[in-house]
């Protein structure tokens, strides 16, 4: 069941896409400022799933679809997100860190609400995958359908 969100056009990769490495500032400076950038990208997904319109959910949907409002709260604020070692100046999206354990966003709302089957497979098959690259995948899209979230709010988390 989709939902009318009134979300912008956005690239789907955006919020699993993580520090980029550049030549300037040490390295945990560069870190500090990507984690910064990443919680200010989390604060606007939060307000605009917050005020997207629900009507055409169910109150399971709903229900469920405030959990993950709160949870991606959570892991905003917590600031353990996966980190880019391996492409140098370019954005690569990382579902889990392999180095930390660190899971993207959408990884971590998976996992929270006992989905990390579907983490473990996706990680496993292509590490670096977009989000939009999963619109095939039918576990992935019936989580979306049960947590009330869009495979276009799921690319902007």
């Amino acid at each position: 069941m989709a939902i009318t969100s009134g979300l912008l056009s956005a690239p789907l990769a955006f919020a699993v896409l993580v520090l980029v490495s550049s030549t300037s500032g040490s390295a945990t400076d560069r870190r500090a400022m990507e984690v910064s950038r990443l919680r200010a990208h989390f604060d606007s997904v939060v307000t605009e799933m917050s005020s997207a319109r629900t009507d055409r959910l169910d109150a399971t949907q709903r229900a469920r679809r405030a959990l993950v409002v709160t949870e991606l709260q959570r892991y905003r604020n917590a600031g353990s997100f996966p980190e880019n070692r391996d492409f140098a100046g370019r954005a690569v999206p990382y579902f889990v860190d392999k180095k930390t354990g660190a899971i993207c966003a959408v990884g971590h709302l998976l996992v929270t609400s006992g989905r990390g089957d579907i983490v473990a497979a996706v990680s496993s098959a292509d590490n670096n995958v977009l989000v939009s690259q999963l619109a095939g995948n039918l576990k992935f899209r019936a989580w979306l359908d049960s947590v009330g979230i869009s495979l276009a709010e799921a690319g902007r988390i």
